[in-house]
């Protein structure tokens, strides 16, 4: 199979780019969220023994974190409408895609929660993931079919496209901060 033919047949696969945006958007909002909030929780200890360039360094690397995390778990969204039947995820792709970000990523934020210390070590979490990620995504399914919530999450998935117009060019200043603290 030549590659033309290969980026054809996946293309068919995958949702329109309309979907996409609100489904990372998603993504953005939870992920920046969490790391923000972490990050000011931090900086009253970190002002002991940090200036505001290392503050400023440490941001910068969180944001670029965020986005290459959240580039990931995009594409971990996406691997379903690559893999399933075209007509299943890809109809419905923001609802189903929202969903399953939202969910996936809120299991883990709890997950990671309850790990606070190696004593603490969630097993019982753990080993029982593969089976609240199959419920996620059997939710995330069943959410397309549902009309009327169908339509809701992908209300509020394309509402928050707005913050694609912070994230996007905050995680841009990053890099370039980056770039330039590693020459410098």
């Amino acid at each position: 199979m030549n590659l033309k033919k290969l980026v054809l047949t996946l293309g068919g696969r995958l949702p329109g780019w309309a979907g996409i945006p609100p489904v990372y958007a998603v993504i953005v909002l939870i992920l920046y969220t969490w790391t923000i909030m972490w990050f000011f929780w931090k900086i009253p200890s970190w002002l002991l023994f940090m200036n505001l360039g290392e503050l400023l360094s440490a941001f910068s690397f969180a944001m670029l974190t965020n986005l290459l995390e959240s580039l990931v778990v995009l594409i971990l969204v996406l691997l379903p409408a690559l893999v399933l039947p075209a007509g299943w995820f890809r109809e419905a792709f923001t609802a189903r895609g929202s969903v399953l970000a939202a969910a996936s990523l809120g299991w883990m934020m709890f997950v990671a929660d309850k790990f606070q210390i190696k004593a603490d070590y969630p097993s019982a979490l753990i080993n029982g993931s593969p089976l609240v990620l199959a419920v996620i995504f059997a939710l995330s399914v069943l959410v397309g079919m549902h009309p009327t919530l169908r339509k809701l999450i992908e209300s509020v998935a394309d509402r928050l496209t707005v913050f694609l117009f912070v994230s996007l060019p905050l995680s841009l200043l990053a890099l370039i901060y980056v770039g330039i603290d590693a020459i410098f």
